[in-house]
Parts: C-alpha cells; sequence; structure tokens
C-alpha cells in the first residue's frame, strides 16, 4: 500500500510493513521468536541499522487493526476463574455456545 504524504512526512496506514529498532540501553532491531510464538525480543548481536539482520523477515511486522472478539473475552475471563487451566474439560464446557 502506498502511503500518503503530509508536510513532507509519510502517514502509516493499516496493512504497510515496518520493522521497528530499538535504541536504548540495548540497541537492535525487534524480532518475533517464530510464527507460533507472539513474543518479541531484541538482539543486539544479529544487527544493526548499518548491517541489518540475516533474517530480516523476522524483524518485518503488519500493521493490522486489534481484534477483540467476545468469544476472546469470554474465553480469558473463564480461564482466569478456574486458575489458568486453560484446557481443562470444565473450561471448555462453560464456553461452549448453543447454536440453536
Amino acid at each position: 500500500m502506498g502511503s500518503e504524504m503530509v508536510g513532507g512526512a509519510s502517514l502509516l496506514r493499516m496493512g504497510d510493513i515496518v520493522s521497528l529498532y530499538a535504541e536504548g540501553q540495548v540497541n537492535g532491531f525487534i524480532s518475533t521468536l517464530g510464527l507460533v510464538d507472539d513474543r518479541v525480543v531484541i538482539n543486539p548481536s544479529s544487527g544493526d541499522l548499518t548491517v541489518p539482520p540475516k533474517k530480516f523477515r523476522d524483524c518485518m511486522f503488519k500493521l493490522c487493526p486489534s481484534n477483540r472478539y467476545s468469544a476472546q473475552k469470554q474465553f480469558w475471563k473463564a480461564a482466569k476463574q478456574s486458575g489458568g487451566h486453560g484446557t481443562d474439560a470444565s473450561l471448555l464446557s462453560r464456553l461452549h455456545v448453543s447454536t440453536t
């Protein structure tokens, strides 16, 4: 997607791909730990602004709207009440939604 220019600065839009670089006590690109794991890390030894990381695709993020579904909220509420056991049968039975 193309970005618009406003006053010499380009605006981000949904669908744009960005990379994030952290500067502070630790400098480095922010990257994912994998497709399944939703955590991110900063690995200063993997690269910097002059020499990007070899796996730069792990440092790329797509801007998407935040989706908060009622079923997701219901799940987290029930999981919290059951002590964090997200796979037990009682939790799943409480979350069962009738299709009638």
